[in-house]
């Protein structure tokens, strides 16, 4: 799966559906990623489509669990 940042497209899937949620709850990305316990930039990848930036298959596994 490509990522959509490295093609000039703008993403809309999984990650920005949650990143419109935790906005309209007014959740800072900050605080989202202390209670999840998984770090920032892995937060804002999700957000942004850059799954190519993520580690392995099973920490996202665990990401998705959270």
């Amino acid at each position: 799966m490509a990522d959509a940042a490295l093609h000039g497209e703008r993403y809309e899937g999984v990650g920005h559906s949650l990143k419109v949620v935790r906005e309209r709850r007014d959740l800072a990305l900050t605080d989202v990623s202390a209670r999840l316990r998984i770090r920032r930039p892995y937060l804002e990848a999700i957000e942004e489509g850059r799954f190519g930036e993520l580690p392995g298959a099973v920490y996202v596994s665990g990401f998705l669990r959270q």
